[in-house]
């Protein structure tokens, strides 16, 4: 393998160049080293383009993807190399009492570790915990799975409503997650009043 890799790398001027970066390294022995072949396009990376944000000069960012693990650490006991996988993206320090609540997403130091591991999507390749990564069965696509946070948010949107068939439930936005929700709410038999403030999302 070589030590380089191509990644989409943020501007001052908030978009993106490509350039030839080291390829990450496996440097906990619970980490593994994954080929990205699927990155999702969020809505959050969209608010972000041509936008100048001084802190994310030189980051790559993409944290919706999935991809073959290509190297293991010696630790890892639930993945082996060539296993095709999902990624969550959301690495946090595990220790925080948001972490300790089950609650990752809001640990302090999820921005800079993720931005570390997992959510560098556009790039070749991308190392985090082996912990965060899940084996796709064979009906799966890399593109399907690269936005499985999308679904996953739909779930436990309708999991906490208890919403069930024939119910009617009301959505405000439908962006990205709430095109996924759509989607959900329809496999799970609820209806769905829609309102958004942007016309062409009706």
């Amino acid at each position: 393998m070589t030590k380089t890799m191509k990644a989409a790398v943020k501007t001052a001027e908030g978009d993106f160049e490509i350039k030839e970066v080291p390829i990450p390294e496996i440097t906990r022995p619970d980490y593994v080293l994954v080929k990205v072949r699927s990155a999702g396009v969020c809505g959050s990376d969209l608010h972000s383009w041509k936008v100048p944000r001084p802190e994310a000069v030189g980051r790559i960012t993409g944290h919706e993807l999935a991809g073959d693990v290509v190297a293991v650490g010696d630790e890892v006991t639930n993945l082996k190399v060539g296993d095709r996988v999902g990624v969550d993206s959301v690495v946090s320090c595990g220790k925080c009492y948001w972490c300790r609540v089950g609650q990752d997403h809001i640990c302090p130091e999820c921005f800079s570790i993720r931005g570390e591991t997992f959510a560098r999507g556009f790039s070749e390749y991308v190392v985090g915990p082996a912990a965060k990564c899940y084996k796709l069965p064979d009906h799966v696509g890399y593109a399907e799975a690269a936005i499985m946070d999308v679904y996953g948010t739909g779930i436990h949107a309708i999991a906490r409503t208890n919403a069930h068939v024939g119910q009617t439930v009301a959505m405000f936005g439908d962006n990205n997650v709430g095109g996924g929700l759509l989607e959900v709410e329809y496999v799970v038999g609820v209806k769905s009043n829609i309102t958004d403030i942007i016309e062409g999302h009706l």
